[in-house]
């Protein structure tokens, strides 16, 4: 009897069971639009964002339907969804990944507009919810859950985001996208006002991401165009993305990539195109502890020059550390040079020696000791010789050679540096006080160095960084010199780039003695408006020759070589030098003794005796005219120089 009364216990519990799972299956739509209207009123009220649906529901239990859906904040139209369709794998409950079968979205379209507050139309003012500020925590959630949701089907068409903000609108679509297996292929395409490009897409997606991207026609990528003024362009994009490790406390992937037929262009960057037939890369990157970091074991291939790079860069730390290290593996001297990128380096990229080259950069700097600071930076050579120059010989300056100036970027004056020109000023005729004084102002050890001087950049990158703006440059004479002879005047990385390289060049394979450099700059260098040169400098301010110089003129003549230019505002209408040059006079003056060019007894009596008698005089700005002083304020340099000495 009781086995009985159990059996049709078991019978009834049964029943009602299958009797809720009918019901349950009638219901189901009515149940689904419970929760997803609890779900969009929830959205209103946290965002104040309205959201229509035309038609939802559930085909049998596993498939989920959305048709037609509006998103309005306000009379502003955020999204429009065609259609939807979602295959749920009900095993994938059980193993927590591949939980969607099946994915197809048609026709989508995600308005977005940033204002001049930097908040979106997304972002409600009523919302204190603290947003999740833990990127490593916030990248370890996203990766599981693009594991657990990554459908193993997909098929999206016409799918777009509009992005507007001051400085105009930008379209990214996906036009196409369908996956077969692991497999997917498709098409992109990026537009703004002025221009559209197509790039076709495949690769696979097991364990990460492997893709193959090529644009339709070679032209600029108008996201970076149009907000960033940066030209790129390339024949093929190859990327391989894999995570390694996720930790806690730690994010870390593997990115490995490549461009074939890159061209780039951007005004701070070269004055022309950039052109690599390829780069290669294969590099570990990891979050951690407030810090993105870039292994150092991490490696790359530029055309033929292959090498390693490492970084270290502070997100959300409190604690500033900085590193960078970068070093390129010895390599015939030939093919560095033929690597370097096409549009720059005009001057170096085709020279023809022998030997092997090696390269190694260091830098490290701890926020809270700057003055700590380790940069270290110079070429390893192994039997390197300069064999010939098809371009501007780095020898040009031993001989007699015409001497161009630029004024923004136009000629404005040409003249022969030699002694066929008859403002030319051998140096044996140039007083040892001008010399010495250009010493003490602009490059002290510049007979003992080799065209650099470590110590100076550490010194500057410190200060610089302590003071939070740029105080101080590190530009040695030789700098100055081969940015005025053989580069343009127009400040960008790659010109700064070129000129470190020449200067090693000359300096290290000895192409000019430092008397020849220091004479050519004395006759090069511009003092004045239109003057370039000892001898038309002397005649412009004191209607002398430079034989005929005294202490205090070559002091100041020293002095004005950072800003010639703005010489007029330094004296008083007769000509009388102002009372804060006659200062810095004296510390230039003080610095000789220092380096011992004069002695203490030369100075016994010292008066500054600069008085204007030249062509300067007439230049002079009115003792009433409201100026700021700034001849004390150093030359300034938009980039920290990359150095190269051994």
């Amino acid at each position: 009897m009781k086995r009985l009364l159990s059996r049709k216990t078991l019978l009834w519990i049964v029943g009602i069971l299958i009797g809720f799972g009918i019901l349950g299956f009638f219901l189901r739509n009515t149940l689904f639009h419970n929760v997803l209207q609890s779900k969009l009123d929830e959205l209103k009220s946290r965002t104040g964002i309205e959201v229509h649906i035309a038609k939802s529901g559930l085909h049998g239990l596993k498939s989920i339907y959305i048709e037609e859906l509006h998103a309005f904040k306000g009379t502003d139209t955020l999204a429009y969804l065609k259609s939807c369709d979602v295959n749920i794998n009900v095993w994938g409950f059980l193993s927590g990944k591949g939980l969607v079968k099946s994915l197809s979205i048609e026709s989508a379209q995600l308005n977005y507009q940033r204002t001049y507050s930097d908040s979106s139309s997304l972002k409600n003012p009523e919302d204190t919810r603290a947003p999740k500020s833990d990127p490593v925590s916030l990248l370890n959630s996203a990766y599981k859950q693009f594991q657990r949701f990554l459908p193993a089907q997909m098929h999206f068409s016409d799918l777009s985001l509009n992005y507007r903000d001051s400085l105009g609108s930008l379209n990214i679509s996906l036009d196409t996208l369908h996956t077969a297996g692991h497999a997917f292929k498709g098409s992109v395409s990026f537009a703004d006002p002025n221009q559209a490009q197509q790039w076709h897409l495949q690769g696979t997606l097991e364990n990460g991401i492997e893709l193959q991207a090529y644009p339709e026609t070679k032209a600029a990528l108008p996201i970076l165009y149009s907000r960033l003024g940066l030209d790129f362009r390339a024949d093929t994009l190859k990327l391989k993305l894999h995570n390694a490790s996720n930790d806690q406390g730690r994010f870390a992937f593997k990115m490995m990539w490549s461009i074939d037929g890159l061209n780039l262009y951007h005004p701070k960057i070269s004055l022309d195109t950039l052109g690599l037939q390829f780069v290669r890369a294969r590099t570990n990157w990891s979050l951690h502890d407030g810090f993105i970091e870039l292994d150092s074991q991490s490696t790359f291939t530029c055309n033929h020059v292959k090498g390693k790079i490492g970084l270290l860069y502070p997100i959300r730390s409190t604690h500033k550390a900085y590193a960078l290290h970068f070093e390129t593996l010895p390599i015939a001297a030939d093919s560095f040079f033929a690597s370097l990128p096409q549009g720059a380096f005009d001057e170096t990229r085709n020279l023809k020696a022998q030997g092997t080259l090696a390269y190694k950069l260091h830098f490290f700097l701890d926020g809270d000791k700057p003055d700590e600071l380790q940069f270290e930076s110079g070429f390893e050579k192994n039997g390197f010789r300069i064999i010939s120059y098809p371009g501007t010989p780095l020898s040009l300056m031993n001989e007699s050679f015409v001497h161009s100036v630029y004024e923004n970027g136009t000629l404005s004056r040409q003249f022969l540096v030699g002694p066929e020109n008859p403002n030319f000023t051998p140096i044996a005729e140039v007083p040892e006080h001008l010399i010495h004084a250009i010493l003490c102002s602009e490059d002290p050890s510049f007979f003992q160095h080799g065209g650099f001087i470590q110590e100076a950049f550490r010194e500057s990158i410190a200060e610089n960084y302590k003071t939070k703006s740029f105080k101080r440059g590190g530009s040695t004479i030789s700098m100055q010199l081969v940015k005025n002879v053989f580069l343009s005047r127009k400040k960008t990385v790659f010109r700064k780039i070129e000129e470190a390289l020449i200067v090693w060049l000359i300096e290290k394979q000895r192409l000019s003695s430092k008397e020849r450099m220091m004479e050519v700059y004395l006759n090069i260098i511009e003092w004045g408006p239109n003057v370039y040169g000892i001898k038309e400098a002397s005649q412009f301010y004191f209607a002398k020759n430079p034989n005929q110089l005294t202490l205090s003129e070559c002091i100041y003549l020293a002095n004005i070589i950072p800003r010639p230019k703005k010489f007029a505002w330094g004296f008083e209408k007769s000509g009388q030098m102002k009372g804060y040059l006659q200062d810095l006079n004296k510390f230039i003056l003080r610095r000789m003794v220092v380096k011992e060019f004069i002695s203490p007894s030369d100075t016994s009596g010292y008066q500054v005796d600069v008085q204007l008698k030249g062509r300067a005089l007439d230049l002079v700005v009115p003792e009433d005219t409201n100026v700021v002083e700034p001849l004390l304020e150093p030359e300034f340099e938009e980039l920290i120089p990359l150095v190269i000495p051994d």
